[in-house]
């Protein structure tokens, strides 16, 4: 996915600015999200078996986040940015 979202960000380069403004925020969100979907994931190895379903959870919302930020960030680019 890091390998996409450098695709997205060299889209956006590519963009008029107040287009690259909102592409640029757009994939600062899905940064943050994959940021605590890595800190989540790291919150696993450490998790002990009582809190395993706590975390699972966690794990699952955050990825879930991260998949409809990337696909709402890939959707946008695409009506916004000509494909180069």
């Amino acid at each position: 996915m890091d390998r996409e979202t450098q695709r997205l960000a060299v889209r956006a380069e590519q963009a008029s600015d107040a287009t690259r403004d909102v592409a640029k925020s757009k994939l600062h969100d899905l940064q943050k999200k994959t940021a605590n979907l890595n800190t989540d994931l790291e919150r696993v190895q450490k998790a002990s078996e009582s809190k395993w379903d706590d975390v699972k959870a966690g794990v699952k919302q955050s990825y879930d986040e991260v998949n409809e930020s990337f696909r709402q960030a890939r959707q946008w680019l695409s009506q916004h940015v000509a494909p180069s």
